[in-house]
């Protein structure tokens, strides 16, 4: 079975009002990360806010070549067509990726499995599931956050240990 770990950095938190800045996605096949990536900044056809770029580095500048998402999100759904799709906080990603899908007359995936439910299956006791707290509980090193492919390197390798954990009991 192969699985896509994929994230979104976008403009705000509004699927309907604000645009996808950045993707990646990496594949993970027989249980182990391959270095199969997809990863691209989004020229989001509007100013970036300032709290924005303070949280993902993500500025004007950096997105100003950039492909807009009628380029890229097909060659995404290209990229993930047949796979299973994981994300941290997927509902979130997932609403994204559905509302832009709409609006550009494509088809969506349906669903995507979510490390945070995966967290709250794994560790009941727990309050908090972010993914800075996941890295911390499973020793995962967590480096160069609110990036795409940063946070989808780290969303797979919790992904795989709630795998291990989940799939043995």
């Amino acid at each position: 079975m192969e699985f896509v770990i994929f994230d979104l950095e976008t403009t705000g938190l509004s699927s309907e009002r604000d645009a996808i800045l950045e993707i990646g996605a990496l594949v993970v096949r027989d249980e182990q990360i391959t270095e199969e990536i997809f990863e691209t900044l989004v020229q989001p056809k509007r100013r970036i806010p300032f709290y924005i770029t303070k949280i993902n580095g993500i500025t004007d500048r950096m997105v100003q070549h950039s492909p807009g998402i009628e380029t890229v999100l097909p060659s995404f759904l290209e990229f993930v067509a047949g796979r299973q799709l994981v994300a941290h906080n997927a509902s979130f990603d997932m609403g994204f990726l559905r509302a832009n899908a709409a609006r550009l007359g494509l088809e969506a995936p349906v669903r995507a499995t979510c490390t945070v439910q995966l967290s709250k299956r794994a560790f009941p006791h727990e309050s908090r599931h972010n993914l800075d707290a996941i890295c911390a509980r499973l020793g995962i090193e967590a480096n160069n956050r609110h990036r795409a492919l940063a946070d989808v390197e780290m969303t797979a390798q919790a992904f795989l240990e709630f795998r291990r954990r989940l799939l043995k009991t």
